[in-house]
């Protein structure tokens, strides 16, 4: 039988607002494995006025990078109808 446990995406919200009360880990706790949009990342990493979030996300191995193509050859099917997101 196929894996039916829900695949989680997250945009930069999330991640920069729970590590800013140093409560990123609730995601993986909730979820498990998470998955960002390279955008999302980049985001994250460009760090804005204090860096928020830039060390938690580049530690945090269960937070894994999604591209397009993972999700056509990996999920097919298995997403909700959503916006895509570019994945250059």
């Amino acid at each position: 039988m196929p894996d039916r446990s829900p695949i989680v995406i997250v945009n930069a919200t999330p991640i920069i607002s729970l590590a800013l009360i140093g409560k990123l880990d609730l995601l993986h706790r909730l979820y498990g494995t998470v998955h960002t949009p390279p955008a999302v990342q980049s985001e994250v990493l460009a760090g804005g006025a204090k860096n928020i979030g830039v060390l938690e996300l580049q530690q945090a191995k269960w937070l894994r990078n999604l591209t397009k193509l993972d999700v056509c050859k990996n999920y097919p099917g298995r997403l909700p109808r959503v916006a895509p997101f570019d994945s250059r």
